[in-house]
């Protein structure tokens, strides 16, 4: 009986490695792909310090909260020996997503605000001090009310043991209305930092400016009215008043009212009447512009929502505010002539002209934009003066300039000039004449 069951017993471990290098490998030989970690991050504010466990991964939040996880994976998240919960892993958890009440997630946030060791950083909870306490004995059952965990850490503090635990200056204990109050504003103003998910939190304090061919939109969001206007060229320093358009210093374009409504992470705009609605998600956020992605149900498009009119118009084109400076950096305008197609290209302060087949016929000519837009090429080595480019159209890939050479010319001497953002749009103007 002894050797039949040794026997079965190394069977199965042969079967057992036989599966294993199947699931490593292909049938080539060839090593099959790893799934690449991904990385999320616990937020009541970014905490530091707790232990967090997946079927792959553990280890300790960082600095900025984050831990690492594969798709599809459950996370546990431990303070000490104390389970906070768990739930499926995600670019963002916070103590709602592990929490299985209101309450539970109150109660977290109070353990994870008071035991912060160090009050003064008031952007990272930091929980290293705790990472091997033993809670056992302090009976910290997270189903209770937010009092009675209260309560019960009003009685931790009181013991000196726990004294190096703690922050060293700040012993007072907050209240479960403190603790949720600093949990909800921080989630809903920050997490589109994390999950790419839009909060009314932080439409509320942001206005933005997005470009059409005009000029920068203003827009702000504000309890389910979308307030929008466009503005002149003359315009510096506006203010938008909720409900009452903009004050008397500035000139509007165009201007209106749409409802909106929020929906996980997702700003869906009413136009004409609600007979047209254009959904909008994050897909790129940074500290100077949002980009989104937006739809009609039928046409997908980009746009970019700048936080900063100064930004928005440097890095944009419009017949209002003309070359933007960040914007012209590197790019390149096809032109036509008897001959062909040029190129015209705008690059570390150069302008550089390259004939149909490739070849420079004007090299490293230096150019600046002016305070209205307009490029200015110095040519005093070609016997020119200064070349002044003004927009006066933006179509699509078409745009349309006047230029001149000053001082000798002025814009009402000026030469009228298409010039092209690709070179196939170009061509297929050309071969349309």
């Amino acid at each position: 009986m002894e050797i039949k069951k040794s026997i079965k017993i190394i069977a199965l471990s042969v079967v057992a490695s036989m599966l294993f290098v199947g699931c490593g490998s292909s049938d080539d030989g060839t090593a099959a792909p790893v799934a690449a970690s991904l990385t999320g991050t616990f937020v009541d504010a970014p905490v530091q310090g707790l232990t967090y466990k997946t079927a792959s991964q553990s280890g300790f939040t960082d600095a900025s909260g984050q831990f690492k996880y594969l798709s599809g994976e459950e996370v546990e998240f431990t303070l000490g020996n104390l389970s906070l919960g768990k739930g499926t892993a995600g670019a963002l958890i916070t103590p709602y997503t592990i929490a299985e009440n209101n309450d539970t997630a109150t109660n977290i946030a109070l353990l994870l605000q008071n035991f912060d060791g160090n009050r003064s950083n008031g952007g990272v909870l930091d929980l290293s001090k705790l990472q091997d306490f033993n809670f056992t004995a302090t009976d910290f059952n997270l189903s209770a009310l937010p009092a009675t965990i209260k309560g019960k850490i009003d009685v931790l503090f009181a013991d000196n043991s726990f004294t190096a635990y703690r922050d060293d200056t700040n012993n007072t204990v907050l209240d479960e209305t403190a603790v949720k109050s600093a949990m909800d504003t921080y989630i809903e103003s920050s997490s589109i930092e994390y999950d790419k998910k839009f909060t009314q939190a932080y439409l509320d304090n942001q206005d933005f400016y997005a470009i059409d061919d005009l000029g920068p939109l203003i827009m702000r969001f504000n309890d389910g009215q979308l307030y929008y206007a466009g503005d002149s060229y003359e315009d510096n320093n506006s203010v938008l008043v909720v409900g009452a358009g903009y004050d008397g210093n500035f000139t509007i374009d165009v201007s209106g009212v749409a409802a909106y409504t929020l929906v996980d992470g997702t700003i869906s705009i009413g136009y004409s009447g609600g007979a047209v609605t254009i959904s909008t998600t994050v897909t790129e956020l940074t500290d100077d512009y949002v980009k989104v992605s937006q739809t009609d149900g039928t046409e997908i498009r980009t746009a970019t929502w700048y936080k900063d009119k100064t930004a928005a118009i440097s890095n944009s084109i419009t017949s209002q505010h003309g070359f933007g400076v960040e914007w012209i950096k590197g790019k390149s305008f096809f032109l036509n002539f008897d001959d062909g197609t040029y190129e015209m290209k705008f690059e570390n302060g150069f302008r550089k002209i390259y004939d149909p087949s490739g070849n420079v016929v004007a090299n490293n000519t230096p150019y600046t934009i002016d305070a209205n837009g307009q490029t200015v090429v110095d040519e005093s080595t070609l016997g020119n003066g200064d070349q002044i480019s003004k927009i006066i159209a933006v179509e699509g890939d078409k745009i349309t300039v006047k230029t001149w050479n000053a001082p000798t010319y002025s814009i009402d001497t000026a030469t009228t000039q298409v010039r092209y953002l690709t070179k196939e749009a170009a061509i297929a103007a050309l071969a349309a004449i």
